[in-house]
């Protein structure tokens, strides 16, 4: 069994089934850090692979929890799908607008400041 198969199961029956439609084309992984103080969930498909993290910088030295529940199936997971990486997974999909063989570099995403 491949490493891409073990990972789709995550999206078909694990902690990021809420994007369970894509399992057939996506593979990924989610994780939530002691506390959770941070949360993240990487997908990826033949051609792209995206990672979302979400936490405080703790620049301060302060470590800060995301609040009880915040897992990344439940706070990351639901940003990686809508408009951005989940239209970059139909596209991918569709071989509409992904050209084989051109390497997506970087993904302009919005950033919110947690408080």
């Amino acid at each position: 069994m491949s490493m891409k198969l073990i990972v789709q199961g995550v999206l078909a029956r694990g902690t990021a089934r809420s994007i369970a439609n894509l399992s057939p084309y996506v593979a990924g992984k989610t994780g939530t850090s002691d506390e959770e103080n941070d949360a993240w969930f990487v997908g990826f498909t033949n051609d792209v692979t995206v990672a979302v993290w979400i936490g405080y910088d703790n620049a301060d030295g302060k470590r800060r929890t995301l609040g009880g529940g915040s897992t990344g199936g439940s706070v990351a997971v639901p940003i990686f799908e809508p408009g951005g990486v989940g239209q970059c997974c139909a596209e991918s999909r569709a071989r509409s607008t992904i050209a084989r063989g051109k390497t997506l570099s970087h993904m302009q995403v919005s950033r919110t400041r947690l408080r």
